[in-house]
């Protein structure tokens, strides 16, 4: 799937999308995470699925839904990670050969992306992300059995992304 996919099956019309949005519509959930929504640094497909599918009534849905706050971030899905990861012989390649060498499984980097929608502000600056955090950083790290082409250390911790995104809900104190 290249880059732009998400935002060309969003302008299009994207049926599973529509479905997503009536489930929420319908549960109306004050923050929800949405996985697999791939990352593009400007926003355009997180915009094009507020407004196209989120803020117009669906089928099945309910009234329109409005989250004024949203966060998403770079994942390590589709990052080429420079070695021959399933030790094919190649480093990266075409279609699947690219996935298969990324640190974390995807055709580009972000496919497989996450977003944060929120009717509550998300704490920016509070917001940490452990996508870069090495293996052997975490306390107690053991090196693999067989860690293949990967220099130890070298190895991201997550092959996608981990973090803690704070809200302000205004219930705690």
């Amino acid at each position: 799937m290249p880059k732009a996919a998400l935002v060309r099956r969003l302008q299009a019309g994207d049926a599973g999308a529509r479905k997503i949005a009536a489930v929420l519509q319908q549960v109306r959930p004050d923050l929800v995470l949405l996985n697999e929504f791939d990352y593009d640094a400007d926003g355009k497909a997180a915009d094009l699925f507020q407004r196209g599918y989120l803020e117009q009534p669906q089928p099945g849905g309910g009234a329109a839904l409005h989250y004024p706050y949203r966060y998403l971030a770079e994942v390590n899905t589709g990052v080429p990670s420079g070695l021959d990861l399933d030790r094919n012989g190649t480093v990266g390649g075409e279609g699947r050969n690219r996935g298969n060498d990324a640190w974390g499984f995807g055709l580009h980097p972000g496919q497989y992306g996450m977003l944060v929608l929120s009717k509550h502000p998300i704490d920016a600056q509070q917001v940490r992300s452990f996508r870069l955090l090495r293996w052997a950083s975490m306390p107690d790290a053991r090196r693999p059995v067989d860690p293949g082409p990967a220099k130890p250390g070298t190895t991201t911790r997550s092959g996608r992304s981990c973090g803690s995104r704070p809200s302000r809900t205004g219930t705690c104190r």
